[in-house]
């Protein structure tokens, strides 16, 4: 009974996180690129779904309906449980990914999968469409990625990675990260994330923000500020860990030091002056990991936070409603008009539930 208890929970975070990431996406999605004074004087709060109107997006957003951060996380989950099915020892690649390249083939394969069939790529950042417009060219993966901006596109699709993650890296490394976890964790990232964004800064990142949802994911008991504290602590560590991994400057490192207002977490006008919500991963992921702690107690709080806050609001809820939502489990999104007004939620919800069965090895 306690195993079947403890496999159920697993399975409502897996749920929670993919279900929570497209909720974020479709909050934001219409309210993209305006400000947070902007959304706020037309729309009071946004706590609902809405047509796009205006933002970077107008009349090509209905209500309740996602974009491509949702698009490409199916993708990379879609890949991941192909290469599962053909290989038991995938698990390996979380200790090695250079010994199972059928992995980053597999998740190759789906993005392009899903890039052809849909031709409009309305969406898709620069950096991301040039990578598969390589793809389709018959570029390889390890040759398809480029350097073209330091984008969020890495961070905002890892969720399915990071679950599968925790799920395989061994159960006495938890639940602490130490320096080699977050090595074999960025290699993997960087490998996976390296398909479409070679640029230091969109690796770290995502590395990042693969940390955040796995301490989410394996967040089990006790009080919420006890983890946003611990949390926070090993963000900082495994982030001067991530910039060795990828050669990179310390740009992410010294603004995640920067999240303390005394004993709290930054969080609205206050947070949005130290770090903007705006579309480079130095601006977004750290915005989106400083609501997350902020608001660790209520996963509606910091989705409503993150979204009306504007900027990349459908990237930045995407990211915090993945981490909150591996958090507090399918159970936790308390706000059921999110989830019945969510277009295409039992695909959502279908892909959760296949990424966790070849995910935990019961």
């Amino acid at each position: 009974m306690a195993k079947e208890m403890l496999l159920a929970a697993k399975l409502n975070k897996f749920k929670g996180c993919l279900l929570g990431l497209a909720i974020g996406d479709a909050l934001g999605a219409p309210v993209e690129k305006l400000s947070a004074e902007e959304i706020h004087d037309h729309y009071g709060i946004l706590d609902r779904y809405i047509d796009a109107t205006r933002g970077m997006n107008p009349e090509k957003i209905k209500a309740g309906e996602w974009t491509d951060d949702t698009r490409m996380t199916l993708a990379e989950a879609r890949g991941i449980i192909a290469a599962a099915k053909n290989d038991p020892e995938l698990y390996l690649a979380a200790y090695n990914i250079n010994s199972k390249p059928n992995l980053p083939e597999a998740v190759a394969r789906e993005h392009l999968a899903d890039w052809l069939a849909y031709p409009d790529h309305k969406f898709y950042g620069r950096t991301t469409r040039k990578a598969l417009d390589a793809l389709a060219l018959g570029a390889p993966w390890r040759e398809s990625g480029n350097s073209l901006g330091q984008g969020n596109g890495v961070a905002m699709r890892i969720a399915p990675l990071a679950l599968w993650f925790a799920e395989n890296y061994p159960d006495d490394l938890w639940p602490f990260y130490n320096r080699r976890m977050t090595r074999r964790l960025a290699k993997l990232i960087g490998t996976i994330g390296g398909i479409t964004h070679k640029a230091p800064h969109s690796l770290v990142a995502g590395t990042l923000q693969a940390i955040m949802i796995t301490k989410a994911y394996r967040f089990t008991g006790g009080s919420d500020e006890e983890w946003a504290e611990t949390t926070y602590a090993e963000l900082c560590s495994a982030a001067e860990t991530a910039e060795g991994v990828f050669d990179s400057d310390e740009i992410i490192s010294t603004i995640v030091k920067i999240n303390t207002d005394g004993n709290n977490f930054l969080r609205g006008e206050k947070l949005r002056r130290c770090v903007s919500p705006g579309f480079s991963s130095t601006e977004s992921c750290p915005f989106s990991w400083f609501t997350a702690l902020a608001h660790a107690g209520s996963f509606e709080d910091g989705i409503i936070a993150a979204v009306n806050a504007g900027g990349d609001a459908d990237t930045n809820g995407s990211m915090v409603g993945a981490i909150l939502g591996a958090k507090f489990g399918l159970s936790g999104i308390k706000k059921e008009s999110w989830i019945s007004g969510l277009q295409k939620r039992e695909e959502v919800l279908a892909l959760a539930d296949e990424l966790y069965r070849v995910s935990v090895r019961k």
